[in-house]
Parts: structure tokens; C-alpha cells; sequence
């Protein structure tokens, strides 16, 4: 079968659109790569985002995605990248190219009455284009320590249903409502009370206050439903009256790491964790090989590359399991890192493992 790759690379806009082209002109198989500045490890970095991948089913199984994942991994190298993300239609399918599950989608719905204990709050401002710059301020400022969180531009903030609480002339807390029953590809809510896209704070008062700027709809609407409070922890630890509160988990996010040595350099470490050696079994030099990681009092690190002969690492994982240690998908000790893909610890005193703690992942958009 003749079969040719067209490329369309759109240096500026950090895109590469890829088509698999049959000899008389039928497109099999197709899909976008785009460069985006995420939150991750603390600071924004330009991620690889996998979008619309797609093929003809006549064309499946004869490995037009993995030629065009190829190239598109291999345009992320060449612009510096050392991750990439994607939501997977299926995770065993994706993990079998080097990604795994690093984020969730958590949807919590519960009713009005469940947050009478806040007091009412009524002074919430529609985000206007004025107040964009103190959003965008806010916005860096909330998602600091929150990965995968898009970076926010003014040109392509929406404006409409996003309502502010001001302090002086800063934001301190945001919420993106949306009335309409509505259904996503990607969380799939179809709720029938208020529809909570975003919600944000920077304090514990601000949260109050978001929360009691809900409780304005009261008589209006009975049901809250936000649609992702996976990035939200602090809410969930607010909320008080569980009994109609119904949550609903679904794994949405995976991640695979391009460059091991860079990714380990802007990964968030426990701080004094001290130095450890991590191996990485894969046959992609970039991905596979021996790292010793040396980690200061500040979480700041030192990452270099150790001859792999003299070397005797402290731990030997897979690039999956790798992918979920620097996201933070989870805190491990010796018995559950033992179910991680490809893991041995053979640091006796496991202090490997408490360098990488528990993060916060997850955003409120779809890429």
C-alpha cells in the first residue's frame, strides 16, 4: 500500500497537523500536535498535546498512529519538550506507546442546601475586559502549584459566565457558571441544576465567598455540579454535609515523558530529600538510561546522566511508572510502588519514594 505523510507545521501558532494519505489521494488517518505552556512542577512549561488523532477503520492496525506519534514526539524534541499529554479513548491502547494515567476528572454534585452553613455573598463581578490583566494575575497565582493548568492569555480567555470577587483592585477567587444542561466529549455532564465550569480561591475566606455567591440561586436552581474538583481538594475538605453529595471519578489524563533527564530536572521534589539514582528501562536513549537526582533543601535539583556500568540505582522503573512518580499521581511506599509497571526499589530505607509526593493534577478545559 502507497502510503505518503503530509505535514502542515505552523512554526508560530507551535502546531504540527499530520495526515496518513493513501496513493489516490483517500485520507487514512490523521491528527494534531500543538505546543502549550502547562503548570507543571510549580512553573509553566511547553507541553505536547495530542489532539484529534483519528483513523479510518479500513486503515486500523497497520500503524499509522504510531508513525504520526512518531513525528509528532519527534517535533516536540526539536522545539525542546519533554513531556506530552493526551486524553486517551483508551488507556491500554495509549500505554502501549509509553503513556499512562496521571490526572482525573472528579465531578461533585450536591444540593443548594448542602452549603446553608456559608453565609450568603452577592458581591461577585462579571469578568470584564478591563479586569482581565488582575485575572490573569489571579489565575498564575491559584494555579501554582496545581499541574497541568493551562497558562492564560487575554486573547483567549471567555469572558462570558465567569464572575470575579475583587479585594482592592485584586481577584482573589472566580467561578465560571453555566446554566444550560451541557455535554462534554471529555466529562460528559448533563446536569440539571447549576453547572459549575471553573471554580478558583486563593484563600479559605475567598472560597467562602464563592460559595456563598451560589447560594444567590437559591429558588432558582436546587443542584450544584462541579464539573471537575479533581484540582480542588480544598473544597471537597469544605464541604460539610455529605450525605447527598454524590462524587463520580473518571480517569481522563495520560502523559508519557520524551526527555527523561529534563523532565527529572523540572519535576517538584520533596525538599531535603537528599540524592538518589533512578533507572529508566527503555530503548529510547532520550527516555531510557541511568539519572542520578540530587535534591536540596528548597525542592531544587541537580540531574545528570551516570555511566550506567558503575551505577547502582536506587530505583528501576518503566516510563509509565516514571510518568506517574513526577506528576505526583499518588504518594507510594514499598507495597503499593510494588504494583507500579516495571518498578523495583532497591533502596532498603525507600527514601526514593518519598521524594516524589502527592501533587495536584488536573484542569478545566478540554485541549
Amino acid at each position: 500500500m502507497d502510503i505518503r505523510m503530509e505535514k502542515k507545521n505552523d512554526e508560530k501558532a507551535g502546531s504540527l497537523e499530520i495526515k496518513a494519505v493513501s496513493g489516490d489521494g483517500e485520507i487514512m488517518s490523521s491528527g494534531t500536535f500543538l505546543l502549550r505552556h502547562v503548570r507543571f512542577g510549580g512553573r509553566y512549561v511547553q507541553v505536547l498535546t495530542l489532539c484529534g488523532l483519528e483513523t479510518k477503520p479500513q486503515f486500523r492496525r497497520i500503524g499509522l498512529v504510531r508513525k504520526m506519534m512518531a513525528e509528532g514526539e519527534k517535533f516536540a524534541l526539536q522545539n525542546g519538550v519533554s513531556i506530552a499529554i493526551l486524553h486517551p479513548f483508551s488507556f491500554s491502547y495509549y500505554r502501549k506507546f509509553g503513556y499512562e494515567r496521571v490526572s482525573d476528572t472528579l465531578v461533585i454534585s450536591f444540593p443548594l442546601s448542602a452549603i446553608s452553613f456559608v453565609p450568603y455573598f452577592r458581591d461577585m463581578k462579571p469578568l470584564t475586559t478591563d479586569l482581565v490583566p488582575a485575572y490573569i494575575e489571579y489565575f498564575d497565582a491559584f494555579s501554582k502549584n496545581r499541574n497541568l493548568f493551562f497558562r492564560q492569555y487575554a486573547d483567549n480567555i471567555d469572558l462570558k459566565g465567569t464572575y470575579v470577587l475583587l479585594e482592592g483592585d485584586k481577584i482573589t477567587g472566580h467561578v465560571k457558571l453555566d446554566n444550560l444542561k451541557h455535554f462534554d466529549g471529555v466529562n460528559r455532564c448533563d446536569p440539571d441544576g447549576l453547572f459549575l465550569r471553573q471554580l478558583g480561591f486563593l484563600s479559605p475566606d475567598a472560597l467562602t465567598k464563592v460559595l456563598g455567591f451560589l447560594r444567590m440561586f437559591e429558588g432558582e436552581q436546587e443542584k450544584v455540579t462541579v464539573c471537575d474538583a479533581g484540582p480542588l481538594p480544598e473544597l471537597d475538605s469544605f464541604l460539610k454535609n455529605y450525605m447527598h453529595t454524590e462524587y463520580v471519578l473518571r480517569p481522563d489524563i495520560m502523559a508519557k515523558v520524551l526527555d527523561t533527564e529534563k523532565a527529572l530536572s523540572m519535576a517538584r521534589y520533596r525538599p531535603g530529600s537528599g540524592r538518589f539514582t533512578l533507572r529508566v528501562n527503555d530503548g529510547d536513549p532520550g527516555i531510557g538510561g541511568t539519572f542520578s537526582v540530587e535534591v536540596d533543601g528548597d525542592g531544587g535539583c541537580k540531574v545528570k546522566r551516570v555511566d550506567v556500568e558503575n551505577a547502582c540505582p536506587d530505583i528501576i522503573l518503566s516510563p509509565q511508572a516514571l510518568s506517574k512518580l513526577i506528576f505526583g499521581y499518588d504518594s507510594y511506599d514499598p507495597d503499593t510502588a510494588a504494583y507500579l509497571p516495571g518498578v523495583t526499589v532497591t533502596d532498603t530505607s525507600y527514601k526514593v519514594l518519598d521524594a516524589f509526593p502527592k501533587q495536584i493534577n488536573g484542569w478545566f478545559e478540554h485541549f
